[in-house]
């Protein structure tokens, strides 16, 4: 059915936000996260998730990718900013989670997040709009 479809479409479009925290992310920050990590836990194995061997030009690749992600949502009218910001900020939150993980099983005390922490808000719907060219 056509509400189906517009509910498929709206939900694939959730995806943008895992691949703007993946890729415009861990290209970014991720970098310097890997350097922290490498240097705290001492495991340079894991760090392949900050690895990115095949983009010659990281500063090239996220411009070029970040217009076509742009592109995509602004074309795309199945797209609900709030729900977008949301999923972002889960994106988000899953990769403190993952930090969190890897301080119990390094056996490392972390505090405990408190409640505003664990889900911070790292945008906001305006903010994700697509800036204009």
């Amino acid at each position: 059915t056509e509400l189906g479809a517009s509910k498929e479409a709206s939900e694939a479009a959730l995806l943008v936000a895992h691949a703007y925290t993946r890729y415009l992310g861990d290209l970014s920050g991720g970098q310097i996260i890997a350097k922290a990590l490498r240097r705290h836990y001492g495991a340079d194995a894991a760090m392949h998730f900050y690895r990115f061997d095949a983009i010659a030009s990281p500063s090239a690749f996220k411009k070029v990718y970040r217009r076509a992600l742009d592109e995509l949502m602004t074309s795309s009218a199945a797209v609900d900013a709030e729900a977008l910001v949301a999923e972002a900020n889960s994106a988000f939150s899953f990769n403190a989670r993952i930090f969190r993980h890897l301080d119990a099983v390094c056996g490392l005390a972390a505090p405990a997040p408190s409640p505003s922490a664990a889900a911070p808000e790292v945008a906001t719907a305006a903010a994700a709009a697509p800036a204009s060219a």
